[in-house]
């Protein structure tokens, strides 16, 4: 069985990555009882398992840095060797209308870190086209990252969008290479722009009245101030009347509960973290407790737990990424106390254990109570 992951290093210079480890129950054996029963037939014999641990070596990566000699203006990082294409939908436009653009990326089998090029920075695009603000999320089919973008011919002397570029590094050759897509030709018609004057006209006269009064008819035409009517509007009135009220009232008392409930329930990073510190000793005791009610190996591992738990609460840390080595690390430089930073991480490196080899963890109730009163030491001797 393999797995593959693939990996891009950041910067130049040896790199080493740590071994692995995977462990799995292994049957070794199996034993029979004695059979009393009809059912005994089916459940006499019981298997044993044991449990194997296995470790990779470590591997050691030298990066080379990339030269800096001939570097493309436009070069960002990509290494291997790619394609790209361009197509455009349509190629039958007039100035101002919308063009689809597709650039497509292919050549590499991990495509994520490939960008869309800017097209701003292409002088015969940013001059004759007007490139859309939004584009669209890129997506991998078949093997290439897709792009689209929305263009706008600027003027019908366009006959085609230019060549668009891609820089990379090209590792087996040792050299930069720029590939470019192919020109996309386009036909652009003229449109005339509307003008104020186009709207209203240049030699705009009066017709008169032309419309006549109908009794019975959607044409009647009236005249005189008769014919107005008063619409007199006032603000006060509009504020105490009942649906006004409900129009301005709505909006404004729940504006007045959200910044009662920002304010009330606002928190901070900074308080965060103190809640963290001031609940650390408290939270860990109860989870370690607690471990002693379960299995040797399983209350091994809940213990370690508790103590990562622990040292990532009172030290702002994340829990995860901390290791044995690293608890030692932030309890010296908290406390100064090499001794009882040394005395927990060789408890925590005990407790993990179990993981992979659970039949060799020695684990007594008694760990609970040096592991509270470790803690407690850690707390009395904490300078922040």
């Amino acid at each position: 069985m393999f797995f593959n992951k693939v990996l891009i290093p950041k910067q130049s210079g040896s790199i080493e990555i740590k071994p692995a480890a995977i462990s799995a129950d292994i049957a070794v054996g199996s034993s029979r009882r004695r059979r009393n029963s009809f059912f005994d037939d089916f459940f006499a014999a019981r298997r044993q398992y044991k449990r194997f641990v296995a470790r990779s070596k470590p591997a050691i990566l030298e990066v080379l840095p990339v030269p800096t000699e001939g570097k493309p203006a436009d070069f960002y990082g990509l290494v291997g060797q790619y394609t790209i294409e361009a197509s455009a939908t349509p190629t039958e436009v007039n100035v101002g209308d919308p063009i689809t653009l597709k650039i497509k990326v292919s050549g590499s089998k991990y495509l994520k870190p490939v960008q869309m090029p800017d097209l701003t920075a292409i002088t015969a695009i940013a001059e004759n086209f007007k490139v859309s603000d939004e584009q669209a999320s890129p997506v991998i089919e078949n093997g290439f990252k897709v792009f689209t973008q929305t263009i706008r011919a600027r003027n019908d002397k366009i006959a085609e969008i230019p060549p668009i570029g891609l820089s990379y590094f090209d590792a087996p050759k040792g050299r930069y290479a720029t590939v470019k897509t192919r020109p996309v030709k386009l036909k652009v018609a003229p449109t005339r722009i509307v003008t104020k004057a186009d709207i209203e006209g240049s030699d705009f006269t009066g017709f008169g009245k032309s419309v006549e009064l109908v009794r019975m008819g959607i044409s009647a035409h009236f005249e005189g101030l008769e014919a107005l009517q008063d619409e007199y509007f006032s603000p006060v009135a509009a504020l105490v009347s009942p649906g006004y009220a409900m129009l301005w009232g709505a909006p404004l008392g729940i504006l007045i509960l959200n910044a009662l409930a920002k304010l009330f329930t606002h928190s901070t990073p900074e308080k965060i973290a103190a809640r963290r510190r001031r609940s650390a000793f408290r939270n860990a005791c109860k989870a370690a407790r607690k471990s002693a009610k379960h299995p040797g190996p399983e209350a091994a591992q809940l213990l370690a737990a508790a103590m990562k738990q622990y040292a990532a609460d009172r030290f702002g840390r994340l829990a995860k990424s901390l290791t044995a080595a690293d608890c030692n690390d932030v309890i010296v430089d908290a406390t100064s106390d090499s001794d009882t930073a040394s005395d927990y991480r060789i408890v925590m490196e005990s407790c993990e254990a179990s993981t992979y080899s659970p039949t060799e963890v020695k684990y007594e109730p008694a760990l609970v109570r040096k592991v509270i009163a470790m803690m407690r030491t850690i707390e009395k001797g904490t300078k922040r």
